[in-house]
């Protein structure tokens, strides 16, 4: 399930320690920044979801719905478990994201991409994306909600692997199976997603769909 590998060398990064840090967090050069601000305007809050956060795409005006992944590109994916959800993200940004097994966890991306990852729920009601930010540390956008660097348990983030992701005492779901890590190119303007079922792609905020 978790056999993705990145062919080819991988090259080294510049990192630094964050002084009185505590956890011997790491500055990621290439990861966005917590800004939890530019997603609390009204219209991009209740359109942005978990997978838009991950990917860091953020549209201006706002989007149709909530991005799904796999609706760009092959439409629609109503069946949730981690192969088909995985090979969703993909088959959207093919060129922009490689997906790893969960045991690269302590792996460093290539140069220009980000680490991502993904959880699903073992009854197939839902899925949820992470993102490691610029601090080294990790933060979610759960659907219509603000981003958090918590996990269900309002402890911060290190591994979202073996955070708590358990939602269902609050009335949420239980994102109780760790499916696979990414990495995602840092220049969002080389992702795609949508949130419009009728027409996809017409939430895209530039004109050119797909750069590389």
């Amino acid at each position: 399930m978790n056999a993705y590998k990145l062919e080819g060398a991988r090259p080294k990064r510049r990192i630094r320690k964050i002084k009185n840090s505590g956890r011997g967090v790491r500055v990621m050069k290439d990861a966005p920044k917590f800004e939890p601000s530019k997603w609390l305007v009204p219209n991009i809050l209740a359109t942005h979801n978990c997978y838009s956060y991950f990917l860091n795409v953020l549209n201006p005006r706002g989007m149709a719905g909530k991005p799904q992944p796999g609706l760009i590109s092959t439409g629609y994916v109503e069946q949730i478990d981690c192969p088909t959800i995985r090979k969703a993200v993909m088959d959207d940004n093919p060129r922009a994201i490689i997906a790893w097994g969960l045991e690269k966890v302590n792996d460093k991306c290539p140069k220009t991409y980000y680490k991502g990852f993904m959880a699903v729920n073992s009854n197939g009601e839902d899925y949820h994306f992470y993102r490691q930010d610029h601090d080294g540390s990790w933060s979610h956008k759960p659907g219509a909600t603000p981003p958090s660097k918590v996990d269900a348990n309002g402890k911060r983030i290190f591994n979202p692997a073996k955070a708590s992701r358990d939602y269902s005492f609050q009335g949420g779901v239980n994102y109780d199976i760790p499916c696979s890590f990414f990495c995602i190119k840092s220049n969002p303007r080389m992702l795609r997603l949508t949130g419009d079922f009728m027409n996809p792609g017409a939430n895209m905020p530039w004109k050119n769909k797909q750069k590389y």
